[in-house]
């Protein structure tokens, strides 16, 4: 994986947490001296962070990141996504990075959950992604007390898929010599 060395900033957080504790606890500044809305966002975009889940028995890091993304709904964190890589992924990478981040919340404590939802199994997405027309699938969920994490796999859009759309590719544009991916993780405490 990619190491996690000093250099990078950190956003350090958990579900529940007040936003402006985030802020104390993290080097990357999400710019809360604004009005917070009762549902709100911050996000991290193109700064390579390091994410950390900062629960005293299931914590964990993630590999660095160039977006997480922090709602709030009156100002306490209710859900985290983030895409734990600095760049596009091939299929045997991203296969890596989600055994990667399995083991990591398995390590911390973290419960497999899948039965709560249609996930696809490591072995088989290589199949799956052959068809042309599937964009993107469910790979784990985990499970702790109320909080969950799901991890999903998405092929990234070249820039004939993308000419249509109106925002800027995060991950920029390439030429579709080969399918590249992005492993979304998601942590919230929604009922399932």
């Amino acid at each position: 994986m990619q190491s996690q060395n000093n250099s990078y900033s950190k956003l350090v957080a958990v579900l529940g947490e007040d936003i402006h504790a985030v802020q104390a606890d993290s080097t990357y500044d999400l710019r809360v001296n604004r009005t917070i809305h009762e549902i709100d966002s911050f996000a991290v975009q193109y700064t390579p962070t390091i994410f950390q889940y900062n629960d005293q028995k299931h914590g964990f890091s993630l590999p660095p990141t160039i977006l997480i993304h922090l709602i709030t709904d009156n100002a306490k964190v209710i859900e985290i996504y983030t895409t734990p890589q600095l760049k596009l992924l091939n299929l045997h990478d991203a296969i890596k990075l989600i055994q990667y981040l399995n083991k990591t919340f398995a390590d911390a404590g973290w419960i497999r959950n899948d039965e709560c939802c249609q996930t696809t199994k490591i072995n088989d997405l290589e199949k799956y992604f052959s068809n042309p027309n599937s964009y993107d699938t469910g790979i784990s969920a985990w499970k702790s007390g109320n909080n969950n994490i799901g991890i999903d796999l998405e092929r990234y859009l070249s820039v004939q898929e993308q000419k249509d759309r109106t925002e800027k590719p995060l991950f920029g544009s390439y030429p579709k010599f080969e399918d590249l991916y992005l492993v979304e993780v998601d942590i919230n405490n929604y009922q399932i």
